[in-house]
């Protein structure tokens, strides 16, 4: 899969998500397939900005597939949280 995160020349582009039409992609990575949650999870993280980051087992910025992801680990909600603040409260809380 590939992603286009944002920048003033990508126009509408940024944001989207591609996925490889020859690659099989399952839920769970069934059969040497690729998890497609866990795939997805990766291009998120590529098209809100956050550096990849191939030293945290499991977490969503890492580099290369590397099997099944089940979220975001606490070094990627950190990683979006310093890259955009927190969560601001809404009128019904």
């Amino acid at each position: 899969a590939t992603s286009i995160p944002y920048h003033p020349l990508t126009g509408y582009h940024a944001g989207n998500m591609m996925l490889n039409g020859a690659k099989t992609f399952s839920k769970g990575g069934a059969n040497g397939t690729a998890d497609l949650y866990s795939v997805a999870l990766h291009e998120v993280a590529n098209i809100l900005g956050l550096a990849d980051n191939d030293t945290e087992a499991g977490s969503a910025r890492n580099g290369t597939y590397t099997g099944v992801r089940t979220g975001l680990t606490a070094g990627d909600v950190t990683a979006v949280r310093n890259l955009y603040g927190p969560r601001a409260n809404d009128a019904f809380e």
